[in-house]
């Protein structure tokens, strides 16, 4: 989960770009997370460093 911090603050950033709101950390956190645990929800495909 070495990328949740980052992708919780990229997604932050993104909502207050294109939508105007502020996002809760914790609950864009929850969210994330919870994508990155079960590939049933979502699939994210990071780039090796």
């Amino acid at each position: 989960m070495k990328d949740l911090d980052y992708l919780v603050g990229f997604t932050s950033e993104e909502a207050r770009e294109a939508e105007g709101t502020v996002k809760s950390p914790e609950t864009l956190e929850k969210g994330i997370r919870s994508a990155l645990e079960d590939s049933s929800i979502a699939l994210y495909l990071g780039v090796g460093e």
